[in-house]
């Protein structure tokens, strides 16, 4: 996956896969486990805002989960979603006399 710097880009397929049964098992595990995938773009750390409605505010957790549970509407079944779709935003700051830009934030949403 590559970023360019005052490039906005969508939609990028970076890899597809087809998980066959040991790995799918070995990826519930990680859900269940609450794994977190970490990145790093030019020494940031990738971080996940959420949004505190109780205390006006936001907060950052480092990385994303590998994904969740849940269940589909109107099912009581249990299910394992891989976050396979996310939203990253480069945050940068630029010198206005130089034009120069560097990274100061890297953020994620998965996709729910």
């Amino acid at each position: 996956m590559q970023f360019h710097m005052r490039e906005p880009q969508m939609c990028n397929l970076v890899c597809r896969t087809v998980l066959n049964a040991k790995t799918a098992k070995e990826l519930k595990e990680k859900i269940e486990d609450e794994y977190r995938v970490n990145m790093i773009l030019d020494n940031i750390p990738l971080v996940m805002p959420i949004k505190r409605p109780d205390l006006d505010t936001t907060v950052y957790q480092h990385g994303f989960h590998v994904g969740l549970k849940g269940q589909y509407a109107g099912s009581n079944e249990e299910k394992h979603f891989i976050h396979n779709h996310l939203t990253f935003a480069v945050k940068f700051h630029k010198d206005p006399q130089t034009d120069v830009a560097r990274v100061v934030g890297f953020e994620v949403r998965p996709f729910r």
